[in-house]
């Protein structure tokens, strides 16, 4: 449902046929600013935003204010747009304000309640839940699959008169994460740095910051290939740059050998990079490749040593009084052996 009311939402917009109420939610930030305020530059005109623009904290939402302001009548325009940020309607609402609002929204409003630090937690069984389905347009913004992230990462860097092919594409991408806000910045940092027009991966790897999934996976696959110093090198990187507890730095390590199993299984069934995609459910046949050449450098005794040298450090971590540097240490060294 989320790409149709994506679709749905643009389509409204572009005729400026919106709808009274919208919800928007999900863990693409970027989207979800760049729609808010796309809706806002379409029903607002520059010079009334003072006039027709509103905006509040769910913090402590006063419902009268938020009533009153919703029922005025815009002014010079034929809309007013309304945004309320991270409020729990689904269970502030109680006291039936709010759903009286929502039921009677006039045609002069569009209502916006942006979820960005709170969750999006509907019930479906409240009278709520059922009025903002019924009066409005739910918009799930989820993260972009690997071929919409290249078109759009192409995209911008084409705006500043730099190229970038599709397999440095797909390394830009893996070493950046997903989120688009955060590749906007290192798209202006790489853009910057390069004096070429077009952007290689020296250019990319002397500015980009990886994000903690990208080191640990460099890590995960020096231990793959027996690369010991590497391996060690990458490890001493990622707790002193990144503030993760050692817990979680064990989980990454942990979740990226099960991984390289699955991709060992997928190689012995004879099976391809889609396979994996699909049980993993990875959003790029990227990442799946990379898995894919992981696992082809070891058989499935290793990888079980590896998942048990996991477990029992896992086991060593939560106990009390364990030195958890020093396990994550033994960790590594009990995977080259």
């Amino acid at each position: 449902m989320s790409e149709e009311a994506v679709s749905m939402l643009k389509k409204q917009i572009s005729s400026k046929n919106t709808l009274p109420l919208y919800v928007f939610h999900g863990p693409e930030s970027y989207l979800k600013e760049h729609y808010t305020s796309l809706l806002i530059k379409t029903l607002v005109p520059e010079g009334l935003e003072a006039f027709n623009l509103d905006k509040f904290e769910g913090k402590g939402l006063d419902i009268d204010a938020l009533r009153d302001v919703c029922e005025s009548i815009p002014v010079m325009n034929e809309k007013r747009v309304v945004i309320v940020s991270d409020f729990n309607l689904y269970k502030d609402a109680a006291d039936g304000k709010l759903l009286k609002l929502i039921s009677d929204l006039p045609e002069t409003v569009c209502l916006v309640f942006l979820f960005d630090i709170i969750e999006h937690k509907p019930d479906a069984r409240s009278k709520i839940a059922a009025a903002v389905k019924k009066h409005g347009l739910i918009v799930e913004f989820e993260l972009q699959k690997q071929d919409q992230l290249i078109s759009w990462v192409k995209r911008h860097f084409g705006s500043v008169d730099k190229q970038i092919s599709a397999s440095e594409c797909e390394f830009f991408v893996f070493q950046c994460g997903g989120l688009m806000q955060n590749l906007k910045t290192e798209i202006q940092k790489v853009s910057a740095y390069s004096k070429h027009t077009t952007i290689s991966r020296e250019d990319i790897s002397a500015v980009v910051i990886p994000v903690l999934e990208a080191r640990v996976f460099d890590m995960t696959n020096a231990i793959v290939a027996g690369e010991r110093k590497k391996a060690v090198n990458s490890y001493n990187d990622i707790v002193s740059i990144d503030e993760e507890t050692s817990t979680g730095i064990l989980a990454m390590i942990t979740k990226q050998i099960w991984y390289i199993y699955l991709a060992r299984l997928v190689i012995e069934g004879k099976k391809n990079t889609s396979t994996l995609m699909e049980i993993c459910q990875f959003r790029s046949d990227y990442q799946a490749r990379k898995y894919m050449e992981s696992a082809n450098k070891r058989k499935l005794g290793w990888i079980h040593h590896a998942l048990e040298c996991c477990y029992q450090t896992d086991k060593t971590l939560k106990s009390n009084g364990s030195d958890r540097d020093r396990s994550l240490e033994l960790l590594l060294a009990n995977l080259f052996v």
